[in-house]
């Protein structure tokens, strides 16, 4: 409120929105988010690291703001809302309808196992995989992740703290099978169905070697260790491979996924890394 870091000049810039190269808005400016909640001006972001969870959120035409501190699980962002809510009660517009909940349909055994499978978002670099549990299925990707509540037989509600839909599109001539991953907020994602993975040792074995990135002068070493991938790097603990799909890994850790490229003789010629904010981050097979 006071400018005294920067002066206006600053701060009108930490607050400009930003455009997307197709020329679509949107509400992230220079490190903050400027939107609106029930009709007025709000300033924010989030923040997380190890098991911890926060958001600031302000309302600067009202000079009131909201930080909000939680352990991992939690949803700040939500929190802080409802504590403007309460505080703000008299300045705010009115509060958004609710939502009827959808209605969950039932599908058999053999329609839910036709979902089951690893997925592949070639623009982002994602992984996603669609797991059954106990008759339930459960997406896991970087993007979104939650069970997956049946509203038609290809038509899915994505529970959890990720909302939205998800669609599962059968193969046509032109396309293989496709999930596509439409968020409350933000554009649809489109995976494509993969194959599954062959986890034996002897083809694993395709993907040892020592794999270079001369952009930050390091190498890692892929190799078997009790039927399993592993990767060894300078300064860290083992990270096992988990094989998704054909050349395509996830690792539970920092590292994200990892996929592997071939050139023209489908040989195995280097990999890459996505996770979160770090897309294909390429390294070279020695």
């Amino acid at each position: 409120y006071d400018q005294l870091v920067g002066g206006e000049s600053v701060l009108k810039q930490m607050q400009t929105p930003g455009m997307l190269n197709d020329g679509e808005p949107i509400n992230y400016a220079l490190g903050l988010v400027v939107s609106q909640y029930r009709n007025r001006k709000i300033v924010e972001h989030d923040g997380g690291d190890a098991g911890y969870r926060a958001h600031l959120l302000r309302f600067p035409e009202q000079h009131f703001s909201v930080a909000c501190l939680c352990n991992v699980g939690a949803n700040p962002g939500q929190f802080a809302r409802q504590i403007a809510d309460i505080y703000l009660a008299d300045q705010l517009g009115p509060a958004p309808a609710k939502k009827e909940p959808l209605k969950a349909v039932a599908l058999s055994e053999a329609e839910l196992a036709g979902k089951v499978g690893a997925y592949w978002n070639a623009r982002t670099e994602e992984f996603a995989k669609v797991m059954s549990n106990d008759g339930r299925l459960i997406l896991s990707a970087t993007s979104a992740n939650g069970e997956l509540v049946p509203l038609g037989e290809n038509r899915f509600s994505l529970s959890g703290q990720t909302a939205g839909e998800a669609i599962f599109e059968t193969a046509s001539n032109s396309t293989a099978p496709r999930l596509i991953i439409k968020p409350a907020i933000g554009k649809p994602q489109i995976f494509a169905a993969m194959p599954v993975a062959n986890a034996t040792a002897a083809a694993l074995a395709e993907y040892e070697g020592e794999y270079y990135s001369d952009e930050i002068d390091t190498t890692y070493r892929l190799k078997l260790k009790d039927d399993k991938l592993v990767l060894t790097r300078s300064k860290y603990d083992a990270v096992t491979l988990q094989p998704i799909f054909r050349d395509g890994f996830t690792t539970f850790s920092i590292l994200g996924q990892v996929r592997f490229t071939r050139d023209t003789q489908q040989h195995i010629n280097g990999l890459t890394l996505s996770a979160g904010r770090v897309r294909g981050f390429h390294f070279v097979k020695k």
